[in-house]
């Protein structure tokens, strides 16, 4: 696994997209503490997907973090046809 997340980050370097940045405060007795958290999201368009969520103090080192947690965690995702068997395997399988 760890020879295909390797090959996967040197292939594709630029398939990971921060999705969503929301700040979070939290009260203290001194004052009030912010902090960011990022989702950040990964594929290959070939059947390869990530999804992991970071939180940082600074909003550039929580999607830096994220970006390159999501790279441990990828899994495939078994695509098929539902209705007919026209093209290429298209369908996610929902349950």
């Amino acid at each position: 696994m760890a020879k295909f997340v390797r090959n996967f980050a040197e292939k594709a370097p630029g398939l990971d997209e921060a999705l969503k940045i929301t700040p979070g405060q939290k009260q203290t007795r001194a004052a009030r503490q912010t902090r960011f958290k990022a989702v950040v999201a990964i594929g290959d368009y070939n059947g390869h997907v990530a999804l992991r969520v970071k939180c940082s103090k600074e909003v550039a080192t929580a999607i830096r973090g994220a970006s390159i947690f999501v790279k441990l965690f990828i899994v495939p995702v078994r695509r098929g046809y539902w209705g007919n068997k026209i093209g290429k395997r298209h369908t996610i399988r929902a349950e």
